[in-house]
């Protein structure tokens, strides 16, 4: 990595996952890495423990989109105690003492990252959308009738890219490459007209 990344120990590393012990190591492997605890896993694991108690669920998803780690296992205890029944109180017990390992490592990275005096630009994202989409992007590279190509989906994903780094005009040569690479951006069933920003293309696309 040192050959392709120049510095790279001066460069911020995020390594997002679930709490699995071989994700954490990662953070030895760089000089300046941040381990964070992904929102999805986190917020499943808090719905999978306080199933049934839909008051105790919502304080602790919001406390949890807020941010504040305190507050979440402030709740997540306060319904270990009050629980009766030996299984939820086995999940909640499970859950506490995750979250207690996992204090500092649930906060966003961000907030750290600003902590220990680093910039962090506003276009930055939180971590963990992706988890629960894993499944949509398994069926469409797996072998059915709805499976994307490889090489589809190479060009939607590099479309996708160029589109969030602000360069998608630029990169777009043609508006037969739009046609073949831009589905995503049309509406389902019928032709639409997609204007490129700062560009002269006029496209007509399909919805393949």
């Amino acid at each position: 990595m040192d050959a392709k990344y120049k510095n790279i120990d001066a460069i911020p590393v995020i390594i997002n996952g679930d709490e699995a012990a071989w994700i954490k190591q990662g953070e030895g492997t760089f000089r300046t890495a941040f381990y964070q605890y992904d929102r999805f896993h986190i917020s499943r694991a808090i719905t999978e423990a306080l199933r049934g108690d839909k008051g105790y669920l919502n304080k602790a998803h919001k406390a949890l989109a807020e941010g504040d780690t305190e507050r979440l296992l402030q709740v997540i205890n306060e319904a270990y105690h009050k629980s009766r029944e030996p299984a939820a109180k086995g999940r909640l017990n499970v859950l506490r003492k995750n979250l207690t390992n996992n204090h500092e490592n649930i906060r966003d990275y961000r907030q750290r990252l600003q902590e220990a005096g680093i910039k962090v630009l506003p276009t930055w994202r939180s971590k963990g959308a992706a988890g629960s989409n894993v499944d949509k992007f398994k069926n469409r590279i797996a072998k059915r009738g709805q499976a994307w190509s490889q090489q589809g989906l190479k060009g939607i994903l590099t479309c996708l890219a160029k589109l969030y780094q602000g360069v998608l005009p630029e990169f777009v040569l043609t508006p037969k490459i739009l046609i073949i690479l831009l589905p995503l951006f049309c509406s389902k069933g019928k032709y639409t007209r997609y204007n490129l920003t700062h560009s002269q293309n006029n496209v007509y696309c399909y919805n393949l």
